[in-house]
């Protein structure tokens, strides 16, 4: 985003004939319609780094600098009480990407009198991999320059511009090309860029790119690009929008000098890409869903776990950065060896080609084979290009994930959730380094793999963090479900006076000068239920301190993104809290959380962060969540007679998406879903969270309908079964129905042809059923979700964290019920010693029998009961292998 134009990139831009196609199909657009961001489409740049340019603002997610209204995408730069400036600059890196055709978008800038930077631009996708300005840069749209700002028009006048690497005999470097134009001076316009709304396009093809405004003959500059040297222009690019305080464009560099306006709201009516209808080329779009990556996905090694493995060489490159002397050959398959010397610090990386989407694993594993003596911390770390590295250490005095350093092969294994980065850009799949050891050693890795998510726990009417007396549905065990972390050691415990039962979390500072805290869970919570009106996050705090500090929440894997802190400043506490020392109960509203948080895929349960100094006393007890709109005993409003509303309690997917899948299951027939143009494969997906009997679906289509789809449903969303299907329908708006009968968990429309050139949509999607029965099974660990051991389906399987012996499995029934016997059908990877336990009310157990010394290997064991229970479990505490606990399926009769 800069505005320079050297000498070399006037001399090989030369010249050519513009030739611009008048018809175009849309492809893809997001024209901001619903409530809130597209956070499949966009996510965010963060921080006051100065982004390369010496700009002032902070750039943050907050809902205050980036919001939807009216239709319009707001980005809002704020200046704040002390004088600084915060803004919000978002991307579609590693979500959407383009190569060729025309994009536009319909823009309002605000009063850019003095020092306001707007812009609507792309990058090239290999940005990871050989950084700017390699990877090609194209500014669409720019406004706000000095020399604009000198001559008294900087409200009217735009620039477009080109920024690559050029290698040529002539020169080789950084080159850039950029034109301005006055909107109003040379395209006659009757308003600048802050009285109206003006769009602005690039049509991009592979001989040539012609940046304009509101009229494709408006151009404000244009480049041949058939030369080689402009390869960074024949790759797919992502896009960018921010809205800028100072720096090198308007060339001020000091707060004091910004005089625009403030609050400035630059506004984004929609942002659309058409395929330019050439028979010579077309517009290639791509999404994130397109690009993920499935499965067990191998970084090495040849285990019958791994179901697709990435090549080096071709995928990626193993590169060993300091002291790590390999003592194998990646050509002859065995394992990683490597020898680690004293005196230096080691270390090694698995790098990308291109960015990994691993969008579908965040909720995952990262697993391995490890094998070393050593007694020293090993840091394993995964890096992202849009969201920076995450490392986790495998420590003697902390967490190994079932490391020993025995000199024996173990099974690692680490919970994805542990990494803030983010997974749709992977740059290095996998990282090892350590500091200088005390002594030589050998460190060898093998069967190296990602598994996918597992299920995610979801509370539903009432959840407690903390507490011993308040009465929730469901409750995080520390140590068992995740922990409470203090960050950084800088709280230690003081004496406690808690507010209910004997403890309480009590703290003073410990001279770090700052000071943190958070419930961290082990796997990510979905806490939709909570995203209501009337939920609220509840606790008892005390405190006699005038030191500012705050409550938190966050969601999602990338640091600082979708975080949201509620402050508590001395004289203007929220929530009626007094600092008086005494208990004071606060109950803060889910949705003052919810604007910034996705409250289905939250990491941070509750936390506490003060930045303001030291904390003489804090008391923090009895947290919990209330008012869920759920049902933890499946009955709803106390019947179940089949025409029960399943799209409420289902999770609902698309394969993509230009209009929102939420728009369909709203009740509002005036909103849509709208899938991608020009593709005739694509499909909705219900998870209905547990089987349910399937009565009646309703698709309500808008005109773009269906072709010709089928209705399928699956137990384990792999293996489907037909329903019904459609063939032959013409374009128009209509409502099929159709009577479906069945036990499934999984509901899938596919769609095979389109009726229209462009999508498919529909205005309403219905689904009505229910089981009279509502079984639903949950694991203390969970590698493979423990949903797989009662779906009816013998070639999945529950399976636990490696490493773990103290592992149990609780299957409610839903209702007490006769139970003669129960068959547990073992995969290899079995309980030495466990037992099973029944109950009537899921506290008060009986033991139904115990096993021990059983030996690896696939088993059924069929165990008679003889009496009415409605829980089961089955509790083991020793394994029979290296892994963790796997088990095909239960079944009682």
């Amino acid at each position: 985003m800069t505005l320079k134009k050297s000498a070399i990139a006037a001399a090989i831009v030369g010249t050519f004939v513009s030739s611009i196609a008048n018809s175009k199909t849309l492809t893809w657009e997001d024209t901001f319609d619903g409530n809130s961001i597209d956070t499949s489409v966009w996510t965010y740049d963060v921080g006051n780094s100065g982004w390369g340019n010496n700009e002032l603002q902070n750039y943050t997610d907050d809902s205050d600098n980036a919001y939807v209204e009216d239709g319009n995408l707001v980005i809002q730069a704020l200046k704040n009480v002390d004088g600084s400036f915060s803004s919000a600059r978002l991307k579609s890196h590693g979500r959407l990407s383009y190569k060729y055709g025309t994009i536009e978008a319909r823009i309002k800038l605000p009063d850019m009198d003095a020092g306001l930077w707007p812009a609507f631009w792309q990058l090239g996708g290999d940005y990871g991999q050989v950084g700017w300005p390699a990877c090609g840069e194209l500014d669409i749209l720019e406004a706000g320059m000095a020399e604009a700002l000198e001559a008294g028009v900087v409200n009217s006048e735009i620039s477009g511009a080109f920024h690559w690497w050029h290698e040529s005999d002539d020169y080789t470097g950084q080159a850039d090309y950029a034109q301005s134009q006055n909107l109003v001076e040379d395209f006659g316009s009757s308003t600048n860029l802050t009285e109206d709304y003006h769009t602005f396009g690039m049509t991009w093809t592979p001989d040539s790119i012609i940046m304009w405004v509101d009229d494709e003959a408006n151009e404000i500059v244009s480049i041949g690009t058939d030369d080689p040297a402009f390869d960074e222009f024949q790759q797919q690019h992502f896009l960018i929008l921010n809205l800028a305080v100072g720096g090198i464009f308007p060339q001020i560099y000091d707060n004091s000098e910004i005089t625009a306006p403030m609050p400035a709201k630059m506004y984004v009516d929609y942002v659309r890409i058409y395929d330019n209808d050439d028979s010579s080329y077309s517009t290639e779009l791509s999404v994130a869903a397109d690009t993920a990556k499935s499965g067990n996905l191998g970084i090495y090694g040849d285990s019958d776990e791994i179901s697709e493995l990435l090549t080096f060489g071709t995928d990626t490159e193993l590169y060993v950065w300091n002291n790590m002397v390999s003592q194998t050959s990646l050509d002859d398959g065995d394992a990683l060896e490597f020898a680690v010397a004293t005196g230096e610090w080691f270390g090694m990386g698995v790098w990308m080609h291109y960015d990994l989407n691993l969008m579908n694993y965040q909720n995952g594993h990262l697993n391995f084979l490890m094998k070393t003596t050593t007694e020293e911390s090993i840091g394993i770390g995964i890096a992202s290009t849009s969201g920076g590295e995450s490392w986790i250490d495998l420590s003697t005095e902390g967490n190994s994930f079932g490391l020993e350093r025995d000199g024996q092969w173990h099974q690692v294994s680490i919970p994805l959730s542990k990494f803030g980065l983010d997974f749709n850009t992977i740059n290095q799949a996998l990282m090892v380094r350590g500091n200088a050891p005390t002594a030589d050693f050998t460190l060898a890795l093998d069967d190296i793999y990602f598994s996918e998510s597992g299920a995610k726990t979801a509370p539903a009417t009432s959840f407690s963090l903390y507490t011993e007396t308040t009465d929730t549905d469901s409750t995080f065990e520390l140590g068992a479900d995740g922990n409470l972390y203090i960050w950084g050691d800088t709280l230690a415990e003081t004496a406690s006076s808690p507010y209910e039962g004997s403890e309480s979390l009590a703290y003073t500072s410990a001279g770090a000068g700052w000071f943190g805290m958070a419930f961290s869970p082990d796997s990510y919570y979905d806490l939709s239920a909570f995203d209501n009106d009337t939920a609220t996050l509840n606790f008892a705090l005390k405190t006699s301190s005038t030191t500012a500090f705050k409550i938190g929440m966050k969601s999602g894997s990338i640091d600082d993104v979708e975080q949201k802190w509620i402050d508590f400043t001395n004289g203007v506490d929220p929530y009626d809290f007094a600092r008086d020392g005494q208990w004071h109960q606060v109950s803060i509203p889910v949705t003052d959380f919810s604007d910034e948080v996705d409250m289905s895929n939250v990491i941070q349960l509750f936390e506490l962060l003060g930045v303001d100094g030291e904390i003489s006393d804090i008391e923090i007890d009895d947290i919990y969540f209330s008012g869920g709109s759920g049902s933890d005993d499946g009955s709803d409003d106390g019947s179940d007679t089949g025409s029960r509303d399943l799209i409420a309690q289902a999770t609902v997917t698309t394969s993509n998406e230009i209009q929102s899948i939420d728009n369909a299951i709203d009740g509002n027939r005036s909103t849509r879903w709208e899938s991608a143009h020009g593709g005739d494969s694509a499909w909705i997906l219900l998870d209905l969270g547990k089987a349910e009997a399937l009565n009646t679906l309703s698709i309500d289509w808008e005109a773009a309908n269906a072709a010709a789809y089928t209705v399928q449903g699956s137990n384990n969303s792999t293996s489907w079964t037909t329903l019904a299907s459609f063939n032959g329908g013409n374009a128009g708006e209509r409502t099929d129905e159709y009577a479906l009968s069945g036990d499934y968990r999984y509901v899938r429309l596919y769609f095979t042809k389109r009726s229209t050139v462009y999508g498919y949509s529909i205005w309403e999607l219905n689904l009505t059923g229910g089981s009279g029965q509502d079984s639903n099974i949950s694991a203390t660990s969970e590698l493979q979700s423990a949903d797989l051991a009662i779906d009816g389906d013998s070639s999945t399987r529950w399976e636990s964290v490696h490493g773990l012996d103290n592992v149990s499995l609780t299957y409610d029934l839903g209702a007490q019920q006769a139970i003669g016997t129960v068959s547990i059908d073992w995969e290899a990877a079995n309980a030495a010693t466990y037992s099973l336990l029944a109950s009537t009310d899921g506290a008060q157990w009986t033991n139904i029998q115990s096993f021990s010394g059983m030996s690896a290997g696939d088993r059924k064991d069929l165990i008679s009961v003889e009496g009415n229970y409605r829980y089961l479990k089955v509790d083991c505490t020793e394994r029979s292998t290296a892994y963790g606990y796997s088990i095909w399926e239960i079944d009682t009769f």
